[in-house]
């Protein structure tokens, strides 16, 4: 049980500071927190917290592909669908990650 205590603290600690693996580090969360028999309360967190660090992940995840947008690439198509997809899984809008349907069109000219 100690063991799985700290690696699903370990796993908090991730999702608190904002990853892009958000979603399988959650996964080992819950799997750490149920192998150990142990609650999510036992290491400082709540279901509550849980979702609200799913859509902190996604819009680390969409930043990343924003960032990835704004610096050039070729791979413009891909990368506008990953950040919405993202926008829509974390149920924000564009305007929450600083950036607009305008800028978006503006990286397709670019990648032309």
């Amino acid at each position: 049980m100690e063991n799985e205590h700290k690696t699903a603290a370990m796993y908090l600690g991730y999702l608190r500071k904002g990853t892009t693996q958000y979603d399988s580090f959650i996964s080992y969360l819950r799997r750490e927190v149920q192998n150990g028999g142990f609650s999510l309360a036992d290491i400082g967190t709540s279901e509550e917290e849980i979702a609200e660090l799913r859509i902190k992940g996604c819009k680390t995840y969409a930043l990343h592909f924003l960032a990835l947008l704004r610096n050039g690439t070729t791979q413009y198509d891909s990368f506008i669908s990953y950040l919405r997809r993202e926008v829509q899984n974390g149920g924000f809008s564009l305007a929450d990650i600083g950036t607009s349907e305008e800028e978006l069109a503006g990286f397709r000219v670019k990648a032309a």
